[in-house]
């Protein structure tokens, strides 16, 4: 960056490893989780624009089934996107589930404090959100 470029504006897309293989259309052929992050190219988590599951189809003719994406509603200013842990995506027939992390007020760049578990279902060729379970601190137990 030079320094004169909006630094919510995305310059990159990343993948944020790692890729699940999972059936999720029922069609009996493996489908892909791509996670994905856009930043601004400052190298932090404070330059961090936006995430989002990619979801493809494994037929022969791959497209595009779906975007998962956190459920957080983010203000533009705020100095942390949300995004979801990509090792803990779980694909249970046609449901998806995944952890959210969330940045409080106060959280540093390394360390989103808060966790959420939400679901999604896949129907009618559209991913469904069902649930998003109350927000909790890290450090509080199941």
């Amino acid at each position: 960056m030079t320094g004169d470029e909006d630094p919510t504006v995305a310059r990159e897309i990343e993948l944020f490893p790692p890729v699940v293989v999972a059936d999720v259309t029922g069609d009996g052929r493996d489908d892909f989780f791509v996670p994905v992050m856009c930043t601004n190219g400052g190298g932090t988590a404070g330059g961090q624009t936006g995430f989002a599951v990619e979801v493809y189809s494994g037929a022969a003719r791959q497209r595009l089934l779906g975007l998962l994406r956190p459920t957080q509603r983010y203000a533009t200013g705020e100095v942390h996107v949300p995004y979801m842990d990509a090792s803990g995506i779980r694909v249970n027939g046609r449901r998806v589930t995944a952890t959210e992390l969330w940045y409080a007020a106060g959280d540093s760049d390394c360390c989103p404090s808060i966790r959420v578990q939400t679901s999604w279902a896949f129907r009618n060729g559209i991913f469904h959100h069902e649930r998003s379970s109350k927000p909790r601190h890290a450090d509080t137990p199941d």
